[in-house]
């Protein structure tokens, strides 16, 4: 078994070649990435289609927008198929540093009883310029102090930066 399982819903082109590099380069190897164009207008498979070499690497498409009409059953369909300990969520115009994995297999190390992993992340414009730099958060919180952070403090949170334990999720 893999340790991630990186799952990429392809809809727009745009950015799709620097979020798959992201994850392709990797510092940490031990991934799968599953791409499933979902149903866009736009030529997806194009982009796509040169990086399924690598057998980490799995592509397949859907006639329809599925993500569009049932979200939560789009995600667990394609959870199925996930190999890995952990799942990424990742989207098709998000940028991850090169050491995302590592970290998060030093996370997953370091507290192999929780459940959701999350670290720091920039937000970036359109040009690539920092636009908003999430706020740093103590190494571990508990479910309360989490909750407390994002309704009193407003923390910012979303589903491409956090890392989940895929049995847990399953459930």
């Amino acid at each position: 078994m893999v340790r991630f399982s990186i799952f990429l819903p392809a809809f727009k082109a745009a950015y799709l070649n620097d979020a798959i590099d992201s994850i392709v380069n990797q510092h940490c190897s031990d991934w799968e990435l599953i791409i499933v164009n979902d149903g866009s207008p736009e030529d997806i498979s194009r982009i796509v289609l040169p990086y399924c070499s690598d057998s980490r690497i799995k592509y397949f498409e859907n006639e329809q927008n599925l993500g569009a009409k049932d979200l939560v059953g789009f995600w667990n369909s394609y959870i199925a198929r996930c190999n890995g300990e952990y799942i990424v969520f990742a989207s098709d115009d998000d940028v991850y540093d090169l050491d995302y994995l590592q970290e998060m297999r030093r996370l997953s190390d370091l507290y192999p009883e929780c459940n959701l992993l999350h670290c720091r992340v920039r937000h970036i414009d359109g040009q690539g310029r920092i636009s908003q730099l999430a706020q740093t958060a103590a190494t571990y919180e508990t479910q309360a102090d989490f909750i407390y952070q994002t309704l009193v403090w407003g923390r910012r949170l979303t589903l491409q930066e956090c890392c989940f334990k895929k049995e847990p999720l399953k459930q």
